[in-house]
């Protein structure tokens, strides 16, 4: 839809007992900055449009009352009258106040920031090499790609940004770019002895802050410097204007950095220290008003304090899911690195070094305590691997999550995936900087909260009962009982991109007793307003982007005339045709998602049933309107088959045997998006070049397509390019487990075929992430990557035809109702992942029938 909001009920529930036979909560996937058709009539706002309630600040919109005798507008919001604007435009009305909007408003409105301000880059590069990978003649290394995709890469900064560079082995080097071999260095032992080591001297001493500072200012810390001129970075040379003048010298530099050459996997490696060095470097000499991008780029784990991850001198394995669960020797370190990054991430949303240190130390302080300033530096950070091991993502992901950056995974530098997603990074533009999201409530619905990446705000209410009856403080089944909950309707974000930026917000139903308490007093429509304000880069101007939606409830389908049961049986029809099953997956995938993450350890048996019992509590409460003769109603028709796949996703849910850091990249990424990518990465599309149509995710599929034809599977993540042979003579020269650089290699003329399909139908190019393509074939090693997310076929499973219809997944559901289904399983315990989802649906059956208030 153009507004770029998809709920998981269209309709809501009016009393308790509709809103207790949810197994989720009302939600929706929102994107901010969803580009609006220009003949859209929603984009065409009327100078009312901007017009604010003074008592809760919602915007007018098509919903609100208007009263032309006494001139006044009534919000639907908190019920407040007030006066209506005076415009040149004519009479206002509902028809002329588009429920989307977007305005350009002038920097007196929101003060703090300077357009002029240059955008900047940080450069973070780890300088290990491991010799064994070095040549003969020095050349072909991980690092040396690295500096040769980084000197490629800078050419797509445009002239005007300013750039600094930061290496680190054991020891932190900020360099001077336009000069020669000049840099200051740091080790930890000027800070700290490792056996003394505190965080709390990092954060709150005052000393050991001012012995990092110092270095760069001779004069100590002062006040923040107001100009780009008066920066010590800039009149130093640590961040550097590029220009026609400068790039050269800058690349020079560059080209000029050796790496440290190690006989060990798991040198001192100083990232922590880095990371520290430079945040407090940009957060006390840069100026006011600095937003940035931090690129770090780590080829290992960060080895010694402050945010260890490995310790070489006691553990030789890296932690997994179960040591962290467990708490073990090998995951020590965990909570206390976490805390680390997480107050990293506080300090590059503009916090001082105490506030960051206060809110992860002490459980009864939040962000939500403290307003941001918008004139503070602000800077995100994104993280390059380039290792074939572990290099501590998991401990690291709240420096990603509270600043909105990103991760991008490769084995090491060389690989085309990684020079090909760095170009892309710097061609990325960022859509905005300093960007709120406020989200209102009509009565009777309240906010719960925003599951995504983002910084919490203080909320918007100032007294305490409005923030009583918008803002929700319960907590359920998929609240974590190990993380802080912010109660708010207020997020913030430094920057905000447009592509693959997708928020899940959930909401609160404060229902009546039951229908038998309705009057003519009570809303029957329920209205949400996301108001999101930011800085476009583009026009150097403040921008805000109002929309309000409008939500049927229950109550609208109520005849007082009727029988309670009637009422009741077409409340919950209205309901259920409202159920988008696309929505309703994604939503509960970053439930569960956000569940994993912010709970120590990992238990997949538990979120597998989990998932199952929400499935089939759903599917209950409608069970006499859409179980019969194993018929299904049409809106729920996908979900079964949707559950499936999500409860065996490899790269979701079905985590077991991969790696922590495996585990917060894929989340990483499914937490941004929105309800069409993320139902690929849930249920990938798998399309066959020979008939050009999709395919179900079904063994039975490889019978049906011809030899020497190529399968496609699109998962986001990766991209599997299957040829099917049986005579020897037509097996590709393939080999048995890289194929990186075939994706470039026109020498197969069938293969450019496939390529020409990737390019052109699945618009690889205009995501935000670059995906890893695997070329396999018949009897390859990695065609793993494809059979694992096919559907196990028994020898009695209906084949489904080739037929002209793309409606894959409805048809491939549809096969399985037979008059004579399969027996249901005996017991009802987790499905193995070898199990067909005949067995699984038959399962679910099975459970519906046997279903017990006490499941509920």
């Amino acid at each position: 839809m153009s507004s770029g909001i998809n709920f998981n009920w269209d309709v809501f529930p009016s009393t308790r007992l509709e809103n207790s036979q949810l197994p989720t909560p009302i939600g929706c996937l929102y994107q901010p900055l969803i580009e609006v058709s220009k003949n859209d009539n929603q984009s065409r706002p009327s100078a009312a449009s901007f017009c604010s309630c003074q008592k809760c600040g919602a915007y007018m919109n098509p919903y609100i009352e208007i009263d032309h005798t006494r001139s006044i507008w009534k919000c639907q919001f908190c019920h407040q009258k007030s006066f209506l604007p005076k415009v040149s435009s004519g009479p206002i009305s509902n028809d002329s106040l588009p429920a989307f909007a977007e305005q350009t408003i002038s920097n007196d409105i929101t003060t703090g920031f300077n357009g002029d301000v240059p955008e900047s880059i940080v450069l973070v590069v780890d300088l290990y090499q491991h010799v064994d990978e070095v040549q003969e003649d020095g050349s072909n290394t991980s690092f040396s790609s690295l500096i040769e995709s980084l000197l490629t890469a800078m050419d797509r900064i445009k002239d005007g940004s300013l750039l600094a560079l930061i290496s680190f082995d054991e020891s932190v080097h900020i360099h001077r770019p336009a000069t020669p071999n000049e840099k200051t260095s740091f080790a930890k032992d000027e800070l700290f002895e490792e056996d003394a080591y505190n965080v709390n001297d990092l954060f709150e001493n005052e000393d050991t802050i001012a012995k990092v500072v110092s270095r760069i200012e001779q004069s100590g810390v002062g006040d923040l410097p107001k100009s780009v001129s008066e920066s010590p970075l800039v009149s130093q040379g640590i961040l550097v204007e590029l220009s026609d003048a400068t790039r050269d010298s800058v690349k020079s530099h560059l080209r000029s950095l050796k790496p440290t050459f190690t006989n060990s996997f798991k040198p001192p490696r100083s990232l922590g220290l880095c990371l520290y060095i430079s945040s407090l470097l940009v957060s006390r000499l840069s100026f006011q008003n600095f937003k940035a991008k931090f690129l770090i780029f780590v080829s290992g784990p960060n080895t010694t304090e402050p945010g260890i991850i490995l310790n070489p001198n006691k553990n030789k394995v890296f932690r997994s899911h179960s040591d962290i669960k467990e708490l073990n020797d090998k995951s020590s370190n965990y909570s206390s690195s976490l805390k680390f990054f997480e107050m990293i991430s506080f300090i590059a949303n503009g916090l001082s070094l105490s506030k960051a240190f206060r809110i992860s130390s002490e459980i009864t302080t939040k962000t939500t305590d403290f307003e941001l300033n918008l004139s503070t530096p602000k800077w995100s950070f994104d993280i390059f691997t380039g290792s074939l091991d572990q290099v501590g993502l998991y401990e690291m992901k709240r420096l990603i999550q509270n600043t909105n950056g990103d991760i991008f995974v490769s084995s090491s530098f060389k690989d085309l995936q990684f020079r090909n997603q760095l170009v892309k990074c710097f061609e990325a533009h960022t859509k905005s900087y300093n960007a709120t999201l406020t989200v209102l409530t009509s009565p009777r619905l309240k906010v719960r909260k925003l599951v995504g990446h983002c910084y919490h705000l203080p909320a918007s209410y100032k007294d305490s009962k409005s923030l009583q009856e918008n803002i929700s403080d319960q907590l359920n089944t998929f609240d974590s009982k190990f993380k802080q909950h912010y109660f708010t309707n207020r997020w913030f974000w430094n920057s905000f991109k447009k592509t693959d930026e997708s928020l899940a917000i959930f909401f609160d139903i404060d229902g009546l007793r039951s229908f038998k308490d309705f009057s003519s007093r009570d809303p029957k429509n329920m209205y949400v307003q996301f108001q999101f304000k930011y800085w476009d880069p583009e026009v150097k101007l403040w921008k805000i982007r109002i929309t309000t939606v409008c939500k049927r409830t229950t109550l609208s389908v109520i005849d007082k005339q009727r029988e309670l049961s009637a009422n009741l049986i077409n409340a919950k029809i209205d309901m259920l045709q409202s159920f988008n099953a696309k929505s309703w997956t994604v939503l509960l995938a970053r439930l569960m998602i956000n569940k994993l993450d912010t709970n120590i350890g990992f238990d997949f048996e538990g979120i597998v049933e989990e998932i199952d019992s929400v499935t089939v509590k759903l599917l209950n409460n409608f069970n006499k309107l859409i179980v019969e003769n194993y018929q299904i109603n049409e809106n729920l028709k996908d979900l079964p088959s949707f559950i499936y796949n999500l409860r065996r996703n490899p790269q979701l849910i079905n985590i077991f045997n991969s790696s922590p850091d495996e585990t917060t990249y894929y989340h990483h990424w499914f937490m941004k998006m929105g309800q069409d990518l993320g139902i690929k990465v849930i249920e990938p599309l798998l399309y066959s070049t020979e008939y050009e149509k999709t395919f179900p995710l079904d063994t039975s599929t490889l019978s049906v397509v011809p030899d020497k034809s190529y399968l496609i599977m699109d998962s986001f993540f990766n991209v599997i390019v299957y040829y099917k042979y049986t005579a020897p003579e037509d097996k590709l020269k393939l080999h048995h487990s890289n194929n990186d650089n075939l994706v470039s290699n026109e020498e197969i003329a069938e293969l450019k075929v496939a390529k020409d399909y990737l390019q052109i139908v699945l618009n690889v190019q205009e995501r935000s992430l670059v995906p890893k393509y695997i070329i396999t074939q018949t009897n390859h090693s990695q065609a793993r990557f494809l059979m694992s997310r096919l559907n196990p076929v028994g020898e009695n499973t209906y084949v489904p035809p080739i037929s002209d219809t793309d409606d894959s997944n409805s048809s491939w559901f549809q096969s399985f109702f037979s008059p004579k289904p399969k027996a249901a399983p005996a017991s009802y315990n987790v499905l193995s992942d070898e199990s067909s989802f005949h067995d699984y649906y038959q399962d679910i059956l099975n459970r519906i029938k046997n279903y017990k208030l006490e499941n509920s």
